[in-house]
């Protein structure tokens, strides 16, 4: 018999993997604001794997239903020359307000905004330009694999898990998005719906070992940021320093 493993859960470990990995790298050269110009090989291997699972992630959804709605799917489904960065800003951010969404880096309360460039028409993230000049010319292009654009580049990856309807069941499962005070059968029936969610009372908080995200919710938890998922969530340690 074949283990069945659906693509959330491999999309998961990947991203967790590269997580890890660029941990491991912060117990070297930590997160402050004057290493984040820093750059290395390292970095330029972290920021191809995270760049190559988010195109691989977006191509992967392409037919989702939740997709329909956009203006361009048709267009885009039908012609991968159109798969690119700005074709996939023109379903995804349509859909899900990718431009607009924010994620907080758990040991400091940093807000990141790493889609932010998508409220402008086909124009891509500066994480991701950077992305593309070291994917096809390392060599001469190995300065632009800086810890910033990893970092930022790490939570754009993971605002796409946590946005892309398809993985929430599975992350609820894993204990990566929790309700507080909620069952588990209510977050995943909740997060079935587009933000806000209808749900006054509990916040619900996606958080994986960097980073954690607050669904937005009529409860408007959001607006309060860090300050309500620490007080779920306090930070355990301190790998990323001020």
């Amino acid at each position: 018999m074949v283990l069945t493993i659906p693509i959330e859960g491999i999309a998961w470990t990947s991203y967790t993997t590269v997580e890890d990995d660029f941990i491991k790298y912060l117990d070297y050269v930590p997160c402050t604001h004057e290493h984040r110009g820093v750059w290395s090989p390292k970095l330029a291997n972290l920021l191809l794997n995270i760049g190559s699972l988010i195109d691989s992630i977006f191509r992967s959804y392409l037919e989702s239903p939740t997709l329909n709605s956009a203006n361009n799917i048709d267009e885009i489904r039908n012609d991968q020359r159109k798969q690119k960065i700005n074709g996939f800003q023109k379903v995804y951010d349509a859909v899900h307000s990718f431009s607009n969404r924010d994620v907080y880096l758990l040991s400091t309360g940093e807000k990141f905004i790493p889609w932010s460039n998508w409220q402008r028409p086909d124009t891509p993230p500066s994480w991701w330009t950077a992305y593309n000049k070291v994917k096809h010319d390392r060599f001469r292009n190995r300065t632009k694999a800086t810890l910033e654009n990893t970092l930022n580049a790490l939570s754009g990856l993971l605002l796409i898990c946590v946005l892309l309807k398809e993985f929430r069941p599975y992350l609820v499962d894993i204990g990566i998005i929790k309700g507080t005070g909620l069952y588990e059968v209510l977050v995943k029936h909740l997060l079935e719906q587009n933000e806000p969610i209808n749900e006054e009372a509990h916040p619900i908080i996606a958080k994986s070992k960097l980073f954690g995200y607050i669904f937005r919710s009529k409860g408007h938890y959001e607006s309060q940021g860090f300050a309500i998922i620490s007080m779920y969530y306090p930070p355990i340690g301190t790998t990323v320093r001020p």
